[in-house]
């Protein structure tokens, strides 16, 4: 069984062989060659891959939305928290799909690179992740061992003291490193007060967004948010500084 399902359409055959060898070579394993061993049937290894793999990763373009495998198995992933959606062209998805950010791989044919990619790498780790504990059985504590009991002697001769066995110090798990995503809030504000204050508001709409999407785990939609936001704070600045430019061009002018 795989790490990674990857759900997509036949004609985006070329894209999603790309991405499996990007992530494969990250390290996962990855199910996406849809070609079915003689004796099963389509459905039978759809179903048992698909429920195995630890994190499902769905392609969207305006050939999987017209495909009922792909949004059959979205749902499913969706079901059980374990979607990841990638556009690799600017289509809408599905309205039940759309509450989760998907990552924008629209340039995929220049290879897989850039914040976008790191932050749907992020977030199929950390799906990986969380499944991985999940399914991880809870081992029983291991009996400490006592110590042995010494044979009754006489009185004149005491027994030595047997030393109590040392339990060696248990493995403890790396703790996951905190991912931090710059808001740009304070920026944000800045070219508000000074500059734009059409493009200050909507950088502040997308900054205050970064930390809500981390809390509630969503990383490559904080990340998403962050660019964002740091994209119309500067469109403001420039906005703000090019009227200014021109409000002092005039001044010159009619004076």
């Amino acid at each position: 069984m795989a790490d990674l399902f990857l759900s997509y359409a036949r004609e985006d055959r070329e894209c999603a062989e790309a991405l499996a060898r990007a992530l494969y070579n990250r390290g996962w394993t990855v199910w996406w060659d849809r070609r079915i061993p003689p004796g099963q049937t389509f459905s039978e290894v759809i179903e048992r891959e698909l429920g195995a793999a630890r994190c499902v990763i769905v392609l969207w373009s305006r050939n999987s939305l017209a495909s009922d495998w792909v949004k059959n198995e979205a749902a499913e992933a969706a079901s059980r928290r374990a979607l990841v959606p990638v556009r690799i062209e600017n289509v809408t998805p599905p309205f039940e799909f759309r509450r989760i950010q998907a990552a924008d791989l629209f340039n995929w044919q220049s290879g897989f690179s850039g914040p976008d990619f790191d932050a749907c790498l992020a977030s199929i780790e950390r799906l990986v992740r969380r499944t991985a504990e999940v399914a991880m059985p809870r081992q029983a504590p291991t009996p400490r061992p006592q110590p042995p009991t010494a044979a009754p002697r006489p009185a004149a001769a005491a027994p030595p003291q047997q030393p109590r066995p040392v339990q060696p110090p248990q493995p403890t798990a790396p703790q996951a490193a905190a991912i931090a995503v710059t808001s740009f809030l304070i920026p944000a504000i800045l070219v508000t007060l000074g500059c734009c204050v059409p493009f200050g508001i909507v950088a502040i709409v997308y900054a205050t967004q970064v930390n809500t999407k981390l809390a509630s785990g969503d990383v490559a939609g904080a990340m998403l948010a962050s660019q964002n936001a740091k994209k119309w704070a500067l469109i403001g600045f420039g906005s703000g500084l090019a009227a200014w430019v021109i409000f002092v061009l005039l001044q010159i002018a009619n004076s």
